[in-house]
């Protein structure tokens, strides 16, 4: 199965979703993570959500359940973090976070990848990088990362 991270939002429900033939109210946040897993998906996926797996007005269940989040997103074949809207900004900064990594595999030399860094300043000013410092600002100040789940969900996933 996979295991979808996300920030749960406004928890009025705003969309119905069909969940073994049963009709189920999610959230806002909750349909757009699952619009964006399952339209690049080839295969039906088998997903592990929070909101549809564990019944939430049940207390008791809620809180064995709690219990199990270190198993379920260790045994999860993968996990989905998804952050939240960006504008765009998450691709760019992926874009240029990639650049910069295959800059320094590139590199052969720790004396290469040592100049590489001391003319890093650059990503500051250059258009070549698009604005990527504001963009970087937008990914990092989501309400994603204010969820203290967001560690346990990162730490146990093996993908």
């Amino acid at each position: 199965f996979h295991a979808v991270s996300y920030v749960w939002g406004d928890p009025k429900p705003e969309k119905v979703i069909l969940v073994n033939d049963h009709l189920f109210a999610i959230t806002w946040n909750l349909a757009v993570a699952l619009i964006r897993l399952t339209r690049t998906a080839y295969v039906p996926l088998r997903l592990w959500v929070d909101a549809v797996c564990i019944n939430q007005q049940d207390i008791d269940e809620r809180s064995s359940q709690v219990q199990l989040m270190s198993q379920i997103y260790r045994r999860a074949e993968q996990v989905t973090c998804c952050l939240g809207e960006t504008g765009g900004a998450m691709r760019d900064v992926i874009k240029v976070i990639s650049e910069i990594n295959k800059t320094l595999h590139a590199s052969a030399t720790p004396g290469e990848i040592y100049d590489w860094l001391r003319h890093f300043p650059k990503i500051w000013t250059d258009d070549k990088y698009g604005g990527f410092w504001p963009k970087l600002y937008v990914v990092l100040n989501l309400e994603y990362w204010n969820r203290v789940w967001v560690i346990q969900e990162m730490v146990f996933a093996l993908n």
